[in-house]
């Protein structure tokens, strides 16, 4: 009897429950601004660990710190040639063409990070200076941009464009300066002569005015 009415009081219970639909705010919401930090601090440590990889001269681990895809697409110095380059592979081939001072110390001075957790993206970009810490070398700059996926919590290169920046043209120099100055200053001179010279051409030209009248009556 007691359990008989154990198991009627149950299945009131039960009945009496409401089950509420999981709300869509729950699905849209956004990702807490700490994730985000934190996804953006782990894509910059793997940009930073790239220029690490290649100040040590091993271009291997420069690779390997971005954790290319198999099929990340990798756009080097030469892709304009029709070379394409993809995976992990494609990366150091595309780094053997860049003429990298040794040793050097790499800097990263203007390296920007955005991490997307909702869509799980990241994106990056920096100028990558190479400067040389030896007697011989030479400074090297690239231009340095990519895209991450991230997939199973873990984020992958997808995509990398490696180029040089096109150098500022070089201000002229000061003697070539001067010297356009003093030639300005000559033509000045030479056409302000010219309109004297045609002013007093003028003045020779026009004809003199009549003297007298008719004569006075006595």
């Amino acid at each position: 009897m007691l359990r008989r009415l154990a198991a009627t009081t149950a299945l009131l219970l039960l009945a009496a429950c409401k089950v509420e639909r999981t709300p869509r705010s729950f699905y849209d919401r956004q990702p807490a601004a700490a994730e985000q930090d934190a996804a953006a601090a782990e894509l910059r440590a793997r940009v930073r660990a790239f220029g690490s990889g290649l100040e040590r001269g091993d271009k291997a681990a420069a690779a390997s710190a971005l954790s290319p895809t198999g099929d990340a697409i990798v756009f080097g110095l030469r892709s304009d040639e029709g070379q394409a380059l993809t995976g992990g592979a494609g990366l150091r081939a595309a780094l053997d063409e860049i003429p990298v001072p040794a040793p050097l110390a790499a800097r990263t001075p203007d390296l920007t990070v955005r991490a997307n957790l909702k869509g799980n993206l990241g994106w990056f970009s920096t100028h990558l200076e190479m400067l040389p810490t030896g007697p011989e070398g030479h400074f090297a700059r690239l231009r340095v941009s990519g895209a991450f996926m991230r997939d199973g919590g873990e984020w992958h290169l997808a995509e990398i464009h490696l180029s040089q920046p096109v150098p500022e043209p070089a201000p002229p120099a000061a003697d070539s300066a001067a010297a356009a100055d003093t030639t300005r200053r000559d033509s000045a001179r030479k056409d302000s002569a010219r309109k004297d010279s045609a002013r007093k051409d003028s003045v020779r030209r026009s004809p003199s005015p009549r003297r007298g009248g008719r004569g006075a009556r006595g």
